[in-house]
């Protein structure tokens, strides 16, 4: 009978790396080191990042692709929302569940005997062990890097972690204290605004059901989409920064981030909501997001509420159709016009309208007040 292998969340870093060698040297059994790919993941990518597991010593590097359920069901709700954490939309902590589903499920299918994260700044994984406890609670769980100086880590000995298409953030010890700015060199692809090219840059981006689906004139499936807005993004110095938020248990983390696609695509979203909901479905779609938000970064996706909610802001979204024209320049970005599709004809409000509206309005202010007034 085969050995239960011990299953490691691994994407090359320097959590991931130190979690795989504590693994390796802790477990007698096999270890695998798994890679879950949200984004398409290029094959040299993923070989360099298989022959650096096995010199950590895991037994073998198996990757599974996520990257339809991970944008329809993770990151698709949260552009529908409009949901932002610390003024970002929180696609880390999607890629997070992600990453735990996929390797419960793979626990069950091979009856792994534990599963490894190597998420170590403040309470980060905590979505994970949540997951997991609830999908596989028989099996033991590790995050083995947690609270480990970065001494221990040892960064020399880690691979680069894999930039995402959707993103990258550092939560680093060094941008804890929130009155410190961050060095340059704390960005790695964004350059500083100031020293970009100082010429503007439109791009008309086409939404359908409030998620893009197309970028100057061309669909294109997610992936490609976001990397085209990020390297537009990237030559204007747009979609970096730094941004405080509240953990899972209410620690207070400061983290460094780039994500320029994810800010493009936030910024038009929002001009067409502009254009495309009443201001009754705008307030209703922001008391979605004020329920959904704190529960979801808390760990807490499998609460039904949640797909209630996921439910109704894709019907709200519905009819969320059109265009908006962006302008970027040197880390700024302006939107130069919106239109939904159809557009809307006709919505000169006539005189006559106007002043019934009006008399309307004074009858139900007198009411209200029961103030004196001339019936003359």
């Amino acid at each position: 009978m085969a050995e239960r292998p011990t299953l490691v969340a691994w994407s090359g870093g320097v959590g991931s790396s130190y979690a795989l060698r504590w693994t390796c040297a802790q477990q007698t059994g096999p270890v695998w080191a798994v890679t879950v790919d949200t984004d398409g993941c290029d094959v040299p990518v993923l070989e360099a990042m298989r022959e650096h597991a096995l010199a950590l010593g895991a037994s073998e590097h198996r990757v599974i692709s996520a990257q339809g359920v991970f944008y329809r069901e993770l990151l698709g709700p949260l552009l529908l929302l409009g949901a932002r954490v610390g003024g970002v939309v929180p696609w880390w902590i999607a890629e997070e569940y992600a990453r735990a589903e996929a390797l419960a499920t793979l626990a069950r299918e091979w009856d792994a005997c534990a599963l490894v994260h190597g998420s170590h700044t403040g309470d980060s994984g905590v979505p994970s062990e949540l997951l997991w406890a609830a999908r596989a609670p028989k099996l033991e769980r590790f995050a083995p890097a947690r609270g480990r100086s970065a001494k221990e880590l040892d960064p020399e000995a880690a691979g680069e972690d894999v930039e995402s298409v959707w993103g990258t953030r550092w939560p680093t010890l060094a941008l804890q204290d929130p009155w410190e700015e961050p060095d340059e060199d704390t960005f790695a692809r964004i350059p500083d605004p100031a020293e970009v090219n100082d010429l503007p840059e439109e791009l008309t981006l086409e939404f359908a059901g409030g998620l893009p689906v197309a970028a100057g004139g061309q669909r294109m499936d997610p992936p490609n989409l976001f990397t085209r807005l990020n390297r537009l993004g990237e030559r204007h110095g747009y979609g970096r920064g730094v941004h405080v938020r509240r953990t899972a248990l209410g620690v207070l983390e400061r983290a460094a981030y780039e994500c320029p696609g994810l800010a493009i695509v936030t910024a038009a979203r929002e001009a067409l909501d502009a254009v495309s909901l009443t201001a009754a479905q705008l307030a209703l779609l922001g008391s979605l997001r004020e329920l959904y938000v704190p529960e979801f970064c808390a760990g807490r996706r499998s609460e039904p509420a949640l797909r209630a909610v996921e439910v109704a802001a894709r019907e709200l979204c519905n009819g969320v159709d059109g265009e908006v024209r962006v302008r970027l320049a040197r880390g700024t970005l302006e939107v130069q016009g919106a239109r939904r599709h159809p557009p809307r004809t006709g919505t000169a409000v006539p005189v006559p309208l106007v002043e019934a509206s009006v008399a309307l309005e004074a009858l139900r202010l007198r009411a209200e007040s029961y103030a004196p007034h001339d019936d003359a």
